[in-house]
């Protein structure tokens, strides 16, 4: 092992656990979402409004991005999380929803800071031969929110209240802090990464290559969400799924995650990270439309759906790798600025998704399947593009 490659292997379980507690903090709405409203004595609908504001500052959080890169990594993701940490705090001192609100919304864009800082760091310090592997491993930080950070919510939720998964998360948080300072070393902005946000934000969006990596993403955003938004009603419409049902799906979906980051860990770098995206594509599109024919069967329909959350999984957490790759002088900016198509795609598929499903699930499974098929064709162009550039696939 390289020294390079030890630097950025050497942190990647407390990187992991980074990501899975600032993910606990996101996820954990959906399941709780009438437990959180009716601690704070709202309706659902006004928590609703939480998330969809989330997906609103994800399109506008690359303006935080060129923090990592003009500042250094360790500095934006200290920064990153003091503002989850203090967040968090907050809430439990002041548990009404305005300061739940506002506290929130900042907890989501410091967390989306120290998620680009990281995904930058490890661009920076892991060898492109083996960034598969260790981006493998850090998106089991997404699964595991769900698989084992639930459960502890729900755990401390019933026994304690709605609040006490707050502290948690804060003495976390400030654990994350001490580690981060102690364990991992400085570093200084990327040479040649020091123009203004503008100049950067203008140079980045004139390559075709970024282009044709920001239209795959907000694609792989729309395949995904058309079907996650309203696999829960689905199942409650076509097979009386309740609660605990519903449960047992979600655990499931968790599941299938695990597993798409698995095969991440294991076959990207082998494959070649474009040709790992398109092998999870290509999953989702035959799950997709196997299950035009087979919606009133129960088991086909659970395994269709944890098979086409596999193939998502696996195409999007290999994309990762390698769009760090594309603009090393500006890798954090541009991570920022994918995520954000990530965010208008998955945005976009919220509106169309419970729209098309007035025309029964086999609607939102051609959409999905005429996305998977669109991102198809945008990676065969990425192949081509970067063909003779330097850029690996």
């Amino acid at each position: 092992m390289t020294s390079r490659q030890a630097a950025g292997s050497k942190h990647i379980l407390l990187f992991t656990f980074m990501r899975w507690v600032t993910n606990t903090n996101l996820r954990m709405l959906y399941p709780f979402l009438a437990v959180f409203a009716r601690g704070m004595g709202v309706d659902i609908l006004s928590i609703s409004l939480v998330i969809s504001t989330r997906f609103l500052l994800a399109m506008f959080s690359p303006l935080l991005a060129p923090i990592a890169d003009r500042l250094g990594r360790k500095t934006a993701m200290l920064a990153g999380m003091t503002v989850f940490t203090t967040s968090v705090a907050l809430v439990y001192f002041f548990p009404t929803f305005p300061v739940f609100f506002i506290t929130h919304c900042a907890a989501f864009l410091g967390g989306f800071l120290v998620m680009t800082s990281i995904q930058a760091y490890l661009g920076d310090h892991v060898p492109y031969e083996q960034r598969g592997r260790m981006f493998g491993v850090l998106e089991m930080g997404w699964s595991l929110a769900f698989l084992l950070g639930m459960p502890l919510v729900a755990f401390l939720v019933g026994r304690f209240g709605w609040q006490s998964p707050f502290p948690m998360l804060a003495v976390f948080g400030l654990l994350i802090i001490f580690a981060l300072q102690r364990l991992v070393p400085g570093d200084r902005p990327v040479k040649g990464s020091q123009p203004t946000s503008w100049e950067q934000y203008r140079s980045i969006l004139r390559s075709p290559i970024v282009l044709y990596a920001l239209a795959m993403t907000a694609v792989l955003g729309v395949y995904s969400e058309v079907i996650f938004m309203i696999f829960g009603v689905w199942m409650e419409d076509a097979f009386g799924l309740l609660i605990a049902g519903l449960g047992l799906v979600s655990a499931l979906l968790g599941i299938a995650e695990l597993g798409g980051e698995a095969l991440t860990f294991k076959l990207a770098d082998r494959l070649g990270k474009l040709n790992a995206i398109r092998a999870g594509v290509i999953i989702s599109a035959v799950v997709a439309a196997a299950l035009l024919f087979t919606t009133r069967s129960m088991p086909l329909a659970l395994a269709g759906l944890v098979l086409f959350t596999l193939g998502f999984e696996f195409a999007y957490v290999s994309s990762v790798p390698f769009l760090s790759e594309i603009l090393p002088a500006s890798r954090a900016t541009f991570l920022g600025i994918n995520a954000a198509a990530l965010a208008l795609g998955r945005g976009a598929a919220t509106i169309i998704s419970p729209i098309v499903y007035n025309y029964g699930i086999q609607a939102n499974l051609l959409v999905a399947l005429a996305a998977c098929l669109a991102a198809l064709f945008i990676v065969g162009r990425l192949k081509q593009s970067v063909k003779g550039t330097g850029i690996l696939g």
